[in-house]
């Protein structure tokens, strides 16, 4: 099971995160700003997606974690995107819209982003390293 290589399908999966990542970041999502409705939430989820899978590619193609990496890095970036994503919610909850304070909203995307990436790079690490461990068996 030779999964452990840097195969044209991870360079695929790679291009395809660069390209969704890109694509809906430059194209869709200045479009809406900030008025996002239900319409935009799949071109949202999508560029969360894209994210992700960017960064889990690149976890699996230029890591070089040991034997089995620790996955702190995940667990971080889980909590940034469920605090990022309650604050949100709290916030708007009590009347603090992102027309009032962009600021803050940003901050907290930024949050979100930095914690999808965590959990793309840690997945893709660990990915790596079980795949290493497969083949010695």
């Amino acid at each position: 099971m030779a999964t452990d290589r840097t195969d044209t399908v991870l360079w695929i999966l790679l291009g395809i995160g660069v390209v969704g990542t890109l694509f809906t970041h430059g194209r869709y999502l200045p479009r809406y700003g900030l008025e996002i409705t239900l319409e935009a939430v799949p071109i949202v989820v999508t560029a969360w997606l894209s994210v992700a899978l960017l960064f889990y590619a690149l976890g699996r193609l230029f890591a070089d974690p040991p034997e089995l990496p620790s996955m702190r890095g995940g667990d971080v970036g889980v909590a940034l995107i469920v605090l990022s994503l309650l604050l949100a919610g709290g916030l708007s909850n009590y009347g603090f819209v992102p027309r009032a304070v962009p600021w803050l909203y940003v901050a907290l995307a930024i949050a979100l982003y930095a914690g999808l990436a965590l959990v793309g790079w840690s997945l893709g690490q660990r990915t790596r390293a079980v795949n290493r461990l497969v083949e010695d068996l």
